[in-house]
């Protein structure tokens, strides 16, 4: 069965290359043994030699030449202007807005940038909490989330909380509620330590707050000692300590 390739080509490129790796070729016209082919391959290649009979021949080269100086021959038809085509319809409504790439990055940052500022604010808020004794109620959650609201339109910030509790709290309307503070014990008294020299008695020199009963016990060189360095330091009698007198000295 004769082949033609190019027409094969043409109408199942497909087949084509299939029929070219049997052959060996991929113009011209060929004889081929269909037997030789797959089932698949060699009912699709009867199909295309079917219709390539049942179409009409083609004419000769006499008859094209023919044909092309009768189309000569005719004359041509006054040019028609084209007509424009229709202009575009406009829409009733505003185009929907085109989303830009520059606009999603612009929108990502600032979400990143509110996700930092919200975890920024509950770590002050916490930080009011521990430090400072502000009371975590839901009142006091509300009074910072309306100043937020009024004065910053609802952003929430380490600064905005700062300043909410700075205009809200005991500094200003005193709407925000603490832990009452807790009274610090008096620091111990410094006592300054004195050095006790030996006297000419062979005994130690009494300490300047010694109490009653000791120096009722001391020698007389020790009293009259004690009595002068008191005298000394402080320019006036001193009675001994944890006697009555002393607490009006």
């Amino acid at each position: 069965m004769l082949i033609d390739l190019d027409k094969l080509c043409v109408a199942n490129p497909a087949l084509h290359r299939t029929i070219s790796l049997f052959l060996g070729y991929t113009s011209g016209t060929y004889e081929m043994d269909l037997d030789s082919l797959p089932p698949q391959s060699r009912a699709r290649l009867r199909a295309f030699v079917k219709i390539q009979k049942q179409e009409p021949a083609q004419p000769s080269q006499f008859d094209q030449r023919l044909a092309e100086f009768q189309r000569q021959q005719v004359p041509k038809p006054a040019a028609v202007e084209p007509i424009p085509p229709p202009a575009p319809p406009v829409p009733d409504g505003p185009l929907p807005e085109q989303i830009r790439m520059k606009d999603l990055e612009a929108e990502f940052q600032a979400d990143l940038r509110r996700a930092i500022d919200e975890r920024g604010a509950k770590i002050r808020l916490q930080r009011f909490a521990d430090e400072e004794g502000l009371l975590p109620t839901d009142e006091n959650a509300a009074t910072v989330k309306a100043y937020l609201d009024r004065e910053l339109k609802g952003y929430l910030s380490a600064k905005g909380v700062e300043l909410a509790v700075l205009n809200e709290g005991p500094r200003g309307r005193n709407l925000l509620k603490f832990r009452p503070p807790v009274a610090q014990p008096p620091p111990a008294p410094v006592v300054s330590a004195e050095v006790h020299q030996t006297l000419s008695d062979g005994t130690t020199q009494l300490p300047l707050d010694v109490s009653n009963a000791v120096l009722q016990r001391a020698s007389k060189e020790q009293a009259r000692d004690w009595l002068a360095r008191t005298r000394e330091a402080t320019g006036k009698y001193l009675r001994p300590r944890n006697s009555f007198g002393a607490k009006f000295i």
